[in-house]
């Protein structure tokens, strides 16, 4: 058996050391080394194509969002503005200014939240839907209504609590002049 090792590791280091083995050898590893750097580039290529593409995508639908959310709070500028531009509105009549409120039912039907209705000093004295909890409070103070007043034109608030419920809500706020 120690005969045969010697020669059985001398026959393959002659079968290793052929030139058709070597040339083989000198062959295929470089191009399997190429292919695999060739997968590698393509796959990483292929990566960053799909994140661009992605992150396009994300881009054209925040866009498109935005667009519908700015479309809906113009909507809901011109509904208020409408009903606030109206005579039994501006006239400071709680009454007269709850009738034309329950008027409109129809196209304050979007707003879930309700519709306020605040004096001059800020002091609730109309709502719609009739919330007997907010009458009476004073949202003076609020930065909407502080800055709808200075500015005389319609406000969007931040995101802020509703008081009495606690859901949040976005604030459309409009003189009435």
């Amino acid at each position: 058996m120690s005969n045969s090792s010697p020669s059985f590791w001398a026959n393959l280091y002659e079968r290793w050391a052929s030139l058709r083995v070597q040339a083989l050898l000198f062959t295929i590893l470089p191009l399997a080394i190429m292919l695999a750097l060739a997968v590698g580039a393509v796959f990483y290529a292929y990566q960053q194509v799909a994140e661009g593409l992605a992150l396009s995508r994300d881009q054209e639908l925040a866009r498109v969002s935005a667009e519908r959310l700015s479309e809906n709070m113009a909507g809901f500028v011109r509904v208020l503005t409408t009903i606030s531009n109206l005579d039994i509105v501006r006239s400071g009549d709680p009454t007269l200014q709850k009738n034309a409120l329950t008027q409109a039912r129809d196209l304050l039907i979007d707003f879930d939240g309700g519709v306020i209705v605040l004096n001059a000093d800020g002091i609730v004295t109309v709502t719609e839907p009739y919330r007997p909890d907010l009458l009476g409070q004073d949202f003076s103070s609020r930065s909407y209504f502080q800055s709808t007043r200075a500015l005389r034109s319609f406000t969007f608030s931040d995101i802020i609590q509703e008081p009495g419920s606690g859901e949040d809500i976005i604030v459309v706020a409009v003189p009435i002049i």
